[in-house]
């Protein structure tokens, strides 16, 4: 496999015993790590001068050697057209997010309770050695709940 980058053009060239083809590839795409693009398979024997038979087994070689030299982990599909890699998540932070979209989740539903009832609880916290009395209401808990549950986007951010 080797990879020919000049200027706005990137392709990646197959080369197998008498096998020889050229695809064109891009990186950073949406939310893609990249996209290889193979011929539709009504063109694939005229644009390649292989039998169709070969394509799946030549897309996989590609995507393959393409996903090891990534920087990052990630995954592949092959569609009809397309090699499609993405990025995938760092489990640590998949975690994290799942339990701060729960306890944010509970916080949201509390406040809402205690809005709906008109309650509210006073709560402590120390402050330079002093202890600070404060009141809790429904709506300041639900606040908080929402700031937990934008937390998903910060942490997809920077993973």
């Amino acid at each position: 496999m080797e990879y020919i980058e000049s200027g706005s053009i990137s392709s990646v060239l197959f080369i197998e015993n008498d096998i020889i083809c050229q695809f064109d590839f891009d990186l950073d795409i949406n939310d893609y790590l990249g996209i290889i693009y193979l011929p539709e398979n009504k063109d694939w024997e005229d644009m390649t001068s292989t039998p169709i038979a070969y394509k799946k087994r030549i897309a996989q070689l590609i995507a393959a050697d393409f996903s090891r030299r990534q920087p990052v982990k990630n995954s592949f599909r092959v569609i009809e057209s397309k090699i499609i890699f993405q990025q995938i998540e760092n489990e640590t932070i998949l975690n994290y997010v799942k339990i701060v979209q729960i306890i944010g989740g509970v916080l949201i539903t509390l406040g809402l309770l205690l809005e709906l009832t008109g309650t509210s609880f006073m709560g402590f916290y120390l402050r330079k050695n002093d202890w600070i009395l404060y009141e809790m209401t429904g709506e300041i808990i639900v606040f908080f709940g929402g700031v937990l549950l934008l937390n998903k986007q910060i942490a997809k951010f920077l993973s």
